[in-house]
């Protein structure tokens, strides 16, 4: 999977090669004036779900799904603002994401899904997409 232009929104997109460490999920779009989400997932589990809320915490969040728990959650600053244009990535590492916004660091969380085991990303809510892009890292 390389670009994909204007994906749709809600929408998941199926990634048919295996993630690994230094994978970079790329994410350019328009959000409204409610919250979006995307999430990394696999067929049973979400390997990374994370909420951008534009309405009333203006935080960040995000937690993994797992072995039918959720894990604990991260919250920070939002830092896109309504009715905005963002640049979202997302960076896979040895053992947990890393997640950026306009290439500003946000947070990281540890993997409690095998990268492997990744098989999809899933777009929801309030946004418009310009372009998703996933590049991997050749070893």
């Amino acid at each position: 999977m390389n670009k994909i232009p204007f994906p749709k929104v809600p929408q998941t997109l199926k990634i048919y090669k295996p993630i690994r460490p230094r994978t970079r999920f790329l994410f350019t779009g328009r959000c409204e004036t409610q919250n979006f989400s995307i999430a990394l997932i696999s067929s049973q589990e979400i390997a990374m779900f994370i909420e951008f809320n534009l309405e009333n915490t203006k935080l960040v969040s995000a937690k993994s799904f797992s072995s039918k728990t959720w894990s604990r959650e991260v919250l920070a600053k939002n830092p896109i603002q309504q009715n905005d244009t963002f640049f979202i990535q997302i960076i896979t590492t040895n053992d947990h994401f890393e997640v950026f916004s306009g290439g500003t660091f946000i947070f990281s969380l540890k993997y409690t899904v095998p990268l492997e085991k990744i098989t999809g990303i899933r777009l929801m809510e309030s946004m418009e997409m310009y372009e998703f892009e996933m590049e991997m890292t050749i070893e």
